[in-house]
């Protein structure tokens, strides 16, 4: 068992970009379409919410890091106003609320900590696509 898993997820309008590295792993995420960069952040923030749900097994703390203060900011203080965001605040919120009770928070960091995560999104770092 892993104490403690970090995940650090990031996003551009064509694809996520997921990092975990106590286990050494990536994942980049293609979307079907074109995304805005606030579209792209919560799609990426959902597919580390459900990769969190399947690492609970093996850890005691999950930490999920991102550089968007926004998407961080709707699912832990609740609260979202631009309407286009709102399917996708409300997908993330419910997952997280379903992790709550299994110690996984969800954490802002500035971009320079979010690099590979970044580089996973653009795919200059590997990755297996999901």
């Amino acid at each position: 068992m892993i104490p403690k898993i970090d995940i650090y997820c990031d996003s551009n309008t064509l694809a996520g970009g997921i990092w975990i590295p106590q286990v050494e792993k990536g994942y980049r995420i293609m979307y079907s379409r074109k995304l805005t960069v606030n579209e792209g952040e919560f799609s990426a923030m959902l597919v580390a919410l459900e990769l969190a749900k399947g690492l609970l097994i093996d850890t005691r703390e999950i930490r999920i890091y991102s550089d968007s203060r926004l998407v961080v900011d709707a699912i832990t203080k609740g609260w979202i106003k631009a309407p286009n965001l709102i399917p996708y605040y409300k997908k993330c919120s419910f997952t997280y609320l379903q992790l709550l009770d299994h110690n996984v928070k969800i954490l802002w960091i500035p971009r320079e900590q979010n690099s590979i995560a970044d580089k996973i999104s653009y795919g200059k770092h590997g990755g297996e696509e999901l």
